[in-house]
């Protein structure tokens, strides 16, 4: 998580390497996110409180994943500090 403004629309890829050598590759396309900002173990609030760098951003986002040729609904967060974020 750098480009926070890369969401709705931002693209995600997970590769899986197997035990057995095969790789297997789901995309996903972020459908929309919620954007949250943490400073200490419980205190925060919704959107990117900027004042103090050494915050946590976290982002539930929800996208539309593919594999295989199937597509369905999921999940996934990332969590960056705000000094490490674009935008």
């Amino acid at each position: 998580l750098t480009d926070v403004n890369a969401t709705p629309g931002e693209s995600v890829v997970v590769r899986l390497h197997l035990e057995d050598g095969e790789t297997v590759e789901i995309t996903a396309e972020t459908v929309t996110a919620a954007i949250l900002t943490f400073q200490g173990a419980a205190d925060g609030g919704p959107g990117i409180d900027r004042t103090d760098p050494e915050g946590t951003v976290l982002m539930e986002a929800f996208p539309r994943w593919t594999w295989d040729g199937e597509v369905g609904g999921g999940i996934y967060e990332r969590t960056a500090t705000i000094k490490n974020l674009v935008g």
